[in-house]
């Protein structure tokens, strides 16, 4: 696959040196880069950085649901005289 890239000129001419003195063309030492950064790097996919903490509690199921449905009934109840 066919791709543009604009890189800095010192960046250019330091791949350019380093590809040829591997005896790889510029396109296969780019590749090969790229390669490395990519599987060094894990995939993160649509992550959030409260994800981190989203199963921090799945040992707390149970209490979290009993928390979750007293709320529920709390929001049920109507103080009258919260309406005047």
């Amino acid at each position: 696959m066919k791709a543009t890239l604009e890189l800095p000129r010192k960046l250019m001419h330091a791949a350019k040196a380093q590809a040829a003195a591997q005896g790889q063309t510029l396109p296969e030492f780019v590749a090969a880069a790229v390669k490395e950064k990519v599987e060094a790097t894990p995939v993160r996919t649509a992550a959030k950085p409260w994800m981190k903490m989203a199963g921090a509690l799945k040992e707390y199921s149970m209490e979290l649901d009993q928390v979750d449905k007293l709320i529920a009934e709390e929001f049920e109840r109507v103080n009258p005289d919260d309406w005047k």
